[in-house]
């Protein structure tokens, strides 16, 4: 068996008290939460889209506005053809694309599927594709994960280490899919 490594055994500690927390603080709030239908959800998420879009791309880095993403996503022409322009429409397209394909997903019934790194490696290609199109990436940096530093604007936060971070989804992908029934058993 290999050795679970430091930042391997603090990612599952943190995602072992996340799951109590939500049993401790949110358990008897969560029993008196109306379920709704799953079209209902899924029309909520897809009224929320241009909002995601515009907020995941600006932690990105990318200087965007929520006007910007509207029309990108309506078709509208950009009439900027700077390089930088390109780049945050190409942003848009593929966030835009990868969302309408976890709605896809979820509306095949495959709401209760585990997490897999199949289906994070598809999300992320959707993710970042319309920019290899545009070659603004290369197409081999969609193959596995990051291997160059990331940050996320105006946080603190600093991302793992590019070497880590195979291990650290391995785990974290166990983690998730072990959680659900936790805290279904807390609910």
């Amino acid at each position: 068996m290999k050795t679970k490594t430091p930042w391997i055994v603090r990612c599952e500690e943190e995602l072992r008290s996340f799951a109590d927390i939500i049993c401790s603080k949110l358990a008897a709030e969560l029993k008196g939460v109306k379920k709704q239908p799953l079209a209902a959800i899924i029309k909520k998420a897809v009224a929320q889209k241009k909002y995601d879009i515009y907020h995941s791309t600006t932690i990105e880095g990318y200087r965007i506005t929520p006007e910007e993403v509207e029309a990108v996503i309506l078709g509208r022409e950009i009439t900027d053809k700077s390089f930088e322009k390109l780049k945050n429409k190409m942003a848009i397209i593929g966030h835009a694309r990868a969302f309408d394909h976890v709605i896809g997903k979820i509306r095949q019934g495959r709401e209760k599927a585990d997490i897999s790194e199949d289906i994070i490696a598809e999300i992320y290609f959707r993710l970042f594709k319309p920019s290899v199109d545009a070659k603004i990436i290369d197409r081999f940096d969609l193959l596995g994960y990051r291997n160059t530093k990331v940050y996320l604007q105006d946080s603190r936060y600093v991302p793992p280490a590019a070497e880590k971070v195979s291990d650290l989804m391995t785990s974290f992908i166990a983690a998730i899919n072990g959680m659900d029934s936790k805290l279904a058993k807390c609910i």
